[in-house]
C-alpha cells in the first residue's frame, strides 16, 4: 500500500492501466489497439459517417485521427470516400475484411470483459459502471474557480460526452451517428 492508495484518481488510474493493458494484450493477435477497435466499432454502427464525427465522438484530435484512419485503410479494414457534396469531407465504411476483423475483436473484447467481471462480479461491475457514470456527471458540475484544471477538463469532458451521449446529425445524407463507449 502506498500513500496514494486512498486517492480515488490514483486508484482509477491504476485500475485503468491494468484493464487497458489486458485489453491491449487481448487485441494483440489482430494487431489492433483499443482505440482502433473503438474506431472500427463506431464506423460499423454508422456507415458513411464522416471522419470528423468519429474523431469528435471518441475525443481524438483530428490530426491524430487522420493517421489512425490511414493505417486502418492501408490494412484494408476501412474505406474512405470523398463526399459527393463536400470535397473536404470523407465518409467512412468498413471493408468486408474490416467487418471480419471487428467481429473477431468483439469476441476478444467479450472474453476480456468476462475476465474483468470475474474479478469484481456482475453486481460489482454494475456498481462500478454506475459510479463511473456518476463521476462523469460530476465533471459537468465542476467550476473553474474551485479547480484550476476544471475549466479545461470540463470543456473537454463536455465535448466528448456531448458527442458520445447525444445524437450527432451530419449534413451529408442526414445520417445519424450512434456512439459507442468502449
Amino acid at each position: 500500500m502506498t500513500p496514494l492508495s486512498g486517492y480515488v484518481g490514483y486508484a482509477l488510474r491504476r485500475a485503468q492501466g491494468v484493464i487497458f493493458a489486458d485489453f491491449n494484450h487481448s487485441l494483440a493477435e489482430l494487431g489492433l489497439r483499443p482505440g482502433q477497435f473503438a474506431v472500427l466499432m463506431l464506423i460499423d454502427r454508422n456507415p458513411g459517417t464522416s471522419q470528423s464525427s468519429v474523431s469528435e465522438a471518441l475525443g481524438i484530435q483530428k490530426a491524430n485521427f487522420v493517421a489512425t484512419i490511414a493505417d486502418l485503410e492501408k490494412r484494408g479494414l476501412v474505406r474512405r470516400k470523398k463526399s459527393n457534396t463536400d470535397g473536404r469531407t470523407y465518409s467512412l465504411g468498413l471493408t468486408p475484411r474490416g467487418r471480419m476483423q471487428l467481429q473477431r475483436a468483439t469476441e476478444l473484447q467479450s472474453v476480456h470483459e468476462a475476465k474483468v467481471t470475474a474479478q469484481i462480479g456482475n453486481e460489482g461491475r454494475m456498481q462500478l459502471l454506475l459510479l463511473l457514470d456518476r463521476s462523469g456527471s460530476m465533471m459537468n458540475q465542476l467550476d473553474g474557480t474551485r479547480c484550476p484544471l476544471a475549466t479545461t477538463c470540463v470543456t473537454r469532458w463536455n465535448e466528448v460526452t456531448k458527442a458520445v451521449n447525444q445524437v450527432v446529425t451530419e449534413t451529408e445524407g442526414s445520417s445519424t451517428l450512434v456512439a459507442v463507449m468502449v
